[in-house]
């Protein structure tokens, strides 16, 4: 007996959408309850539907008396029947609408559960690298003093982080293997008590990240 075919899952993101990712903390927030709002408008139409459908059946199976001269009751009544069924088209295309904006909600969000996991692995002064320049848009120089390192291992550091979360989302790892993967933080060094340090237009300059040949402003 031959075995089900399964669909194989592929991840790929880049390297601007890793950024954005660190550089709004509350990107996963704001987007679930975007999905939150929709999913709120889709049951209020499903409700309206329901009442729309209620009132075609009332309609057909009842009908609905009119004080007319004319003796039109009928014709009234079928003209309420076809506005109760364009109007239930209509609630029923604005569902699927949301329905498609929901689910690539949905999707959104499960890009950004990986990206919090391949974040969750990385050590901890990566990630305070990463959080003070891209975050707090702290000054290179603050950074490099507190933490006792030279502009190029701050520059190597960064460069290796942001790379790493870059292969680890567009690896073929799961998310539970990610997940395995995440680091315990350890206690920081204190930072060290620093004088105010004058602006340096070279180390708080725009920095390039080479990627393959290609120079990505970050």
């Amino acid at each position: 007996m031959e075995g089900i075919a399964t669909k194989e899952v592929r991840y790929y993101t880049s390297l601007e959408n890793v950024i954005y990712y660190i550089s709004h903390p509350a990107c996963t927030k704001e987007l679930y309850e975007q999905m939150l709002e929709v999913r709120r408008d889709i049951l209020e139409l499903n409700n309206q539907n329901s009442a729309v459908v209620r009132d075609i059946i009332t309609t057909i199976q009842v009908g609905i008396h009119y004080d007319d001269t004319s003796g039109s009751g009928s014709g009234k009544k079928k003209d309420l029947g076809d506005l109760l069924s364009v109007t239930q088209k209509m609630i029923q295309e604005h569902r699927e609408e949301l329905s498609i904006k929901y689910q690539l909600l949905l999707e959104k969000s499960e890009h950004y559960h990986r990206l919090e996991l391949v974040y969750d692995t990385l050590d901890s002064t990566s990630k305070e690298i990463l959080n003070r320049l891209y975050v707090k848009k702290e000054k290179w120089e603050c950074i490099e003093y507190d933490l006792d390192l030279s502009h190029r291992k701050v520059l190597g550091i960064r460069k290796q982080a942001l790379l790493d979360m870059l292969n680890r989302y567009n690896s073929d790892l799961t998310n539970y293997q990610l997940a395995l993967q995440s680091t315990v933080d350890v206690v920081a060094k204190e930072p060290k008590k620093r004088e105010k340090l004058k602006d340096n237009p070279v180390l708080s300059g725009q920095m390039e990240l080479i990627l393959d040949g290609k120079d990505i402003k970050l």
